[in-house]
């Protein structure tokens, strides 16, 4: 039998919150979901936003200090 490696672990917890993140999203969006339900989606949809915003940055290379000091990425 094969053994899971430690990284695998994280991974299928993220894909299980993910899961239930959706189900509370569909149920906010229905309207059926509880105030509870309901800060549990703005506080996730809000991380999420801000996670975009930072992978965008990494992606156009302003990530850290490097961004500030040279001013590599605001070139036209």
């Amino acid at each position: 039998m094969k053994e899971l490696k430690k990284g695998r672990s994280g991974s299928i917890w993220a894909g299980i919150a993910f899961v239930l993140w959706l189900i509370v999203n569909i149920r906010v969006e229905a309207g059926l979901g509880n105030t509870f339900e309901r800060a549990i989606d703005g506080l996730v949809g809000g991380a999420l936003l801000l996670m975009a915003v930072f992978v965008g940055m990494r992606f156009f290379g302003c990530d850290k200090q490097e961004c500030r000091a040279n001013k590599s990425c605001m070139k036209k």
